[in-house]
């Protein structure tokens, strides 16, 4: 049986405790998973005034599964709209049991929801609509290869409304030099693992790479 609890400072931690697992990439130690989960732990906390919130789902004492989500203007998703929470992180520990953990986790958020017009979600692979959502847009993953990302809404208020926010239109690089443009954040641990990545792969270059990154921890 699932029991679902308001994630408070007693349980902070299940936050990210799904998100890095003991399977780790090479170059990255235990330790570092610990910085990793510390900064999206730091981030969520410090919204936690402003209206962001999250419930994790336990079955028989085990963590199940983890719902985030930000009022609109302290999102780090990339969504704009009025009057609305995002989702930012949804995740079940068993993807046989995603839909039983999920649907636990919307039932014991739409309380807190309906105290604005509506919720916005950003799908991948996955369908959102079996918990009371619609899908309201639909592009190109930013990521090269990444698929089509849907938007979903699911409304409490007939005006409610969401929409992609467009990646900012960047000038082209430097005669003879490739130009990176990074969207620093901490909305998921990895984050920072993966920009040190892309860092580390730009400073091989030399000069032929020019690195721009845009702070993307407030709107």
């Amino acid at each position: 049986m699932l029991e679902v609890k308001e994630i408070r400072p007693s349980n902070l931690a299940d936050c990210t405790r799904l998100c890095v697992g003991k399977s780790l990439p090479p170059g990255l130690d235990s330790f570092a998973a610990v910085d990793m989960q510390r900064a999206k732990l730091a981030f969520f906390r410090e919204r936690k005034g402003g209206g962001a919130a999250a419930r994790a789902a336990y079955r028989d004492g085990v963590l199940a599964g983890v719902l985030e989500w930000y009022p609109v203007e302290l999102s780090p998703t990339p969504v704009a709209g009025k009057d609305l929470f995002v989702v930012n992180c949804a995740r079940a520990a068993e993807k046989d049991a995603r839909g039983e953990v999920l649907g636990a986790l919307v039932r014991a958020a739409e309380p807190a929801w309906g105290l604005r017009a509506g919720v916005a979600a950003v799908g991948r692979n996955r369908s959102w609509e079996e918990f009371g959502f619609e899908a309201v847009g639909r592009r190109r993953a930013p990521e090269k290869d990444g698929g089509t990302q849907t938007l979903y809404l699911r409304k409490f208020s007939p005006e409610a409304e969401a929409r992609f926010l467009e990646t900012p239109a960047t000038p082209g690089p430097d005669a003879g030099r490739v130009r990176v443009d990074l969207f620093v954040s901490d909305r998921c641990p990895w984050d920072g693992y993966l920009f040190d990545l892309v860092r580390k792969a730009c400073v091989s270059h030399g000069t032929k790479v020019q690195v721009f990154e845009h702070d993307c921890r407030t709107r």
